[in-house]
């Protein structure tokens, strides 16, 4: 073994253990004073978010570990340094209901998919090294904030087929199912040219209506953004409706069923060329049971299910399940645990070509979401991976995780 494996995991372990061994009662973001929310202090930020403008800057760096199965062993970093600006234009003294919106990001660092090898992707933010301009969109409230208008350069999968327990864990699947994100569409990293609308048709009911380019890179350079709209790339669209409880509930949850559709020309997995590509999911998440002092502290559980096009796709359908607990420890009440497996599946049609894939790919995972100083915030993540890329021969994975989110 490489010493820096042996390093790397050694620190891996020690790191994850000081999570769970910190005694003292965090600060969190929202009790904290402005100097205390950044590494680097407030800057005179929260003086600028009263004007109108929001400017954040933070990374996420994460050292993993893939100690068996999977393609090869190895152990890494993979970084991503982000940065936003929002503009209120109502709090900027321009016009009421507008919001402007910009966010770049860098990527760096070794892709754990490289090592494990696995369809689903066990890092939401694995992608190869880039800077990418991935968001810039102008959004307006009409008919008193019931109907919101977004476009430009947007990623669909913060808003749609999404759960906020995905936010808890990293394997990417849980953020997006992936018999939608198999395909380039406009989600991370590189996003495209689009529009939603957003209509509240209650205090609890949402509808949502996305269209985007179909094609947000350049095929033959697939690293390359291309925020064009042309007819041969065709375009993506997506809905969503559902119930959604409001932030100060007691117990919060949701409900989703959507669906979507590709003009764009593409290879089935026959490498035939096909016109159009579809599939729709569903996902539902709830608050089960709180605590006596504190009704937001307690058990969730979600699930997700999702189907795509058998003759088109290599993922025909998915679906994932998992439990969650916040504050489990005391003196540790923004502290999330939480346990999860999903099943990606194969298609019929892949499984009948030449390669003979497995039928699916497994995942279990467990991760701890620790919020440590006002700034800071680490996760330890274990994953297992049975059937890896569903490729015969390829041993079932283990993989490390240690996040660091750092608000600069």
């Amino acid at each position: 073994m490489r010493l820096c494996q042996f390093v790397g995991r050694v620190a891996l372990i020690l790191l994850s253990g000081l999570v769970v061994v910190e005694s003292a009662t965090p600060v969190t973001a929202q009790e904290a004073t402005p100097d205390e929310k950044y590494l680097l202090g407030d800057l005179g930020r929260e003086a600028l978010a009263e004007s109108g403008y929001t400017v954040q800057a933070f990374g996420i760096y994460d050292l993993w570990s893939n100690p068996r199965g999977g393609v090869k062993r190895d152990t890494s970093i993979l970084g991503v340094l982000n940065a936003t600006l929002e503009i209120d234009t109502e709090k900027a003294g321009l016009w009421s209901g507008g919001q402007f919106f910009a966010y770049t990001l860098w990527v760096h660092g070794e892709q754990p998919v490289r090592s494990v090898g696995d369809f689903q992707y066990s890092n939401n933010f694995d992608a190869p090294e880039t800077f990418e301009l991935y968001q810039l969109w102008y959004g307006q409230d009409l008919l008193g904030g019931r109907l919101n208008i977004l476009a430009g350069i947007h990623d669909f999968s913060t808003e749609m087929a999404v759960i906020p327990s995905g936010f808890s864990l990293m394997n990417s699947s849980f953020l997006t199912p992936p018999t939608i994100t198999q395909r380039f569409q406009s989600f991370f990293p590189q996003t495209s040219l689009g529009a939603r609308a957003k209509v509240l048709l209650s205090d609890e009911l949402y509808g949502y209506v996305g269209v985007y380019d179909g094609h947000p890179t350049n095929p033959n350079y697939p690293r390359t953004a291309s925020y064009g709209v042309s007819r041969q790339g065709g375009l993506f669209s997506i809905s969503e409706v559902g119930w959604q409880t409001a932030e100060d509930a007691e117990f919060l949850g949701k409900v989703g069923l959507g669906g979507w559709y590709s003009s764009t020309s593409q290879n089935d997995v026959r490498g035939e060329t096909q016109d159009s590509n579809y599939g729709g999911y569903i996902i539902a998440e709830h608050h089960l049971i709180g605590e006596e002092e504190d009704s937001k502290q307690g058990l969730s559980a979600f699930g997700q299910f999702s189907i795509a096009n058998a003759s088109r796709n290599f993922n025909s359908y998915y679906y994932g399940v998992g439990v969650s607990y916040t504050g489990l420890f005391e003196c540790r009440d923004a502290d999330v645990l939480t346990l999860a497996f999903n099943t990606a599946h194969t298609s019929g049609a892949a499984r009948q070509g030449e390669l003979g894939f497995e039928a699916y790919e497994r995942v279990f995972e467990v991760a701890y979401r620790a919020n440590v100083l006002p700034w800071l915030v680490l996760m330890p993540d274990v994953q297992y991976i049975k059937n890896p890329g569903m490729v015969r021969g390829v041993d079932d994975a283990v993989v490390l995780y240690l996040r660091s989110e750092i608000a600069f």
